[in-house]
């Protein structure tokens, strides 16, 4: 389901591109789940939160494009990472 929802403007991912980790801050209400694809659509990881701020270990991920789906109370919001 890539539906936007959210008001991704309220949305912070940092750093971008990445490395070690992934940042994912919603300055406007609480996390509910984060889901990370990659360029295929294939679920790599799903995390579910509870709070304005999510860190994501993304060390292990091969180097490429991926795509965080992030879930909040408003709704879904799609975001593009690089991952070197």
């Amino acid at each position: 389901d890539i539906t936007e929802t959210t008001d991704s403007k309220h949305i912070v991912v940092y750093p971008n591109p990445t490395s070690d980790y992934v940042t994912i801050q919603y300055k406007n209400g609480t996390l509910n789940e984060i889901r990370i694809f990659d360029v295929i659509g294939k679920e790599i990881k799903r995390q579910i939160v509870s709070g304005s701020v999510c860190t994501l270990h993304t060390e292990n991920l091969h180097s490429g494009i991926y795509f965080i789906q992030i879930k909040t109370e408003s709704g879904i919001t799609t975001t593009k990472v690089y991952k070197k």
